[in-house]
């Protein structure tokens, strides 16, 4: 299988986590499928009312993420007057927190999993030079560097046989994840014990023996092409489990 490895470095990440009530806005500790497929979708060009192209973009691709450095959860206060909510309705104000993850390093291994309408050069070169401008979830978190490994002007493409395996032995090459990263860990202690979070229930990232079973997120991260009139989009929930990795000194 080939596949694409998209390096995710900002000062501040949001992954947006379920709103269950209120106006805080919390993230799931690692880059959803929604985000980076979305993120994609913005490199290419793609128009986010064009739900038959998103849709075939999100369900063409799948995604492991690793977690390269491991940083803190941070929070926000924030009021807003006068807001205008999604019902048309205007409310006094509103008053809540917004949490983001603050000096983490991601590396995302992303493939083709069926049809999709673009390819991974196609998908690579994009990311290099974006249509849109990109972000780490939200629009204010912009990134470190380009969101693709590249040499040279070229994305570089990745033919590996289980990519759990080679990314498991790929977050304990330092020097290695330096040329991915730009540079940016060369000088930095990575932390002792790293995650690796895979989608269960994937074709390609089949679930493995050492990740965690019992306790898998539930994230619905997955779009699946349906849009409300005001503006909602519907997604669909994965489970991801969990493969910790020990760094060896």
């Amino acid at each position: 299988m080939r596949y694409l490895l998209m390096p995710i470095a900002a000062p501040m990440q949001s992954w947006g986590d379920t709103v269950v009530s209120g106006d805080d806005r919390t993230t799931w500790p690692f880059p959803t499928h929604s985000g980076i497929a979305g993120m994609i979708c913005a490199a290419l060009g793609v128009d986010r009312k064009d739900e038959d192209r998103l849709g075939q973009v999100h369900d063409g691709l799948d995604i492991l993420v690793a977690e390269i450095r491991k940083g803190t959860i941070q929070q926000d206060y924030y009021s807003v007057k006068d807001v205008i909510r999604a019902t048309g309705q205007t409310d006094g104000a509103i008053i809540g927190r917004k949490y983001y993850l603050a000096d983490y390093l991601f590396l995302t291994v992303v493939c083709i999993r069926q049809e999709c309408p673009f390819s991974l050069e196609q998908i690579g070169q994009a990311l290099l030079f974006p249509c849109y401008a990109l972000y780490a979830g939200r629009r204010a978190y912009t990134l470190s560097i380009p969101p693709v490994f590249h040499e040279n002007g070229l994305p570089q493409i990745m033919e590996w046989d289980d990519p759990v395996d080679e990314i498991s032995k790929l977050v304990q090459d330092s020097k290695y994840l330096s040329r991915i990263f730009s540079n940016l860990v060369i000088a930095e202690k990575l932390s002792n014990a790293l995650n690796i979070y895979v989608d269960v229930k994937s074709d390609v990232f089949k679930r493995h023996e050492s990740a965690i079973p019992g306790i898998p997120y539930r994230v619905s991260d997955r779009y699946h092409g349906r849009y409300r009139n005001w503006g909602y989009r519907e997604f669909d929930e994965r489970e991801i489990g969990i493969l910790p990795v020990t760094i060896k000194e």
